[in-house]
């Protein structure tokens, strides 16, 4: 239930239950998994949400995000990072694309695997 004041989102949460994942990686392999046409039906159900949502959720930076809110920011998230699949690839893998799941995320623009493991020799 809604606080006096908050924005009652009962209504998102089907697709928070579904489409609320805390890590890039979790994100990243839901929608590799799901087909283009559920990627567009959450797409197309959330989109209308989206406004209310970042204008609620802008109270706060991003890393203070109340944990009782962090679904819904994460459900948020879901939405932006499926807008090229959905409205530019039309599809949920680029065809002629590198599998992103074998990208290395670097934490320091620096960081060198392979540097890290020569200088440990």
């Amino acid at each position: 239930m809604a606080n006096a004041g908050q924005p009652d989102f009962r209504a998102l949460e089907p697709l928070i239950q579904e489409w609320s994942l805390p890590t890039r990686e979790a994100r990243l392999e839901k929608r590799l998994t799901t087909t283009i046409e559920d990627l567009k039906a959450f797409y197309e159900a959330m989109t209308p949400h989206l406004q209310g949502v970042i204008a609620f959720l802008d109270q706060w930076p991003l890393d203070e995000i109340p944990e009782e809110h962090r679904r819904l920011a994460d459900t948020a998230l879901m939405l932006c990072e499926i807008d090229n699949p959905v409205n530019k690839w039309r599809s949920n893998v680029l065809s002629d694309g590198v599998d992103p799941r074998r990208l290395e995320v670097k934490t320091n623009p620096h960081a060198s695997p392979q540097l890290d493991a020569a200088m440990r020799r």
